[in-house]
């Protein structure tokens, strides 16, 4: 896992995706000081470096292309508002099957990792209205490469076409929970998806 706010860089390019979790005060791995987020923002929105949504980010020569995963709650009352104002394009990366709960998953670590609020579906097709691309992040936020293929692809599937359902759009990016994922797997995700990436990898696939 790579600390919030740094990247997953593409290599021999000039194209970063900077990745982020929870906009928190705990100081945990996942998280970032709300205040120190908001200066990273304004410092790109003054930089030369375009930021564009992380389906664009193939396309374009350079840029940078935020995400978010999992869907936290305070994504909805920091992020949201900092990203409206300085007119930021992001990705946020839904777990479907947690909406409106807490990031207690089963494969989540015992320690370190706080347990927060995720967003409900009525708040992320607001902020999706607002801008925000919805992206795809599995229905249980699995380790793929550790469950049988059967049950990977429909983690895969099956969280898009939740989150289309919800949502009433086409979901075309993806996040690999904690970077991981199979030669088997990723094939999937190329069926259903134009862009993935995930924390622990570089560059943009499929």
């Amino acid at each position: 896992m790579t600390k919030p706010g740094t990247g997953r860089r593409r290599p021999s390019s000039r194209k970063l995706i900077l990745t982020y979790h929870s906009l928190d005060s705990t100081g945990s791995v996942i998280s970032v000081d709300p205040a120190a987020f908001r200066r990273q923002m304004e410092f790109l929105a003054a930089s030369s470096t375009p930021v564009v949504a992380l389906e664009d980010l193939p396309r374009v020569p350079s840029g940078i292309a935020l995400t978010f995963d999992d869907a936290f709650l305070n994504f909805y009352e920091h992020a949201a508002p900092v990203l409206a104002a300085l007119r930021i394009p992001a990705t946020v990366f839904v777990v479907s099957g947690y909406c409106g709960k807490r990031n207690d998953w089963p494969s989540q670590p015992a320690s370190g990792i706080p347990l927060l609020n995720l967003m409900s579906w009525s708040q992320i097709r607001e902020i999706q209205r607002a801008g925000i691309t919805i992206g795809a992040h599995t229905v249980t936020h699995p380790r793929l490469s550790r469950i049988p293929f059967e049950s990977a692809a429909a983690e895969v599937f099956r969280c898009r076409e939740e989150i289309q359902q919800q949502t009433g759009a086409p979901v075309r990016t993806f996040c690999y929970p904690y970077g991981d994922l199979t030669a088997k797997v990723r094939e999937c995700v190329a069926q259903h998806f134009r862009v993935a990436c995930g924390t622990a990898l570089s560059g943009l696939h499929p």
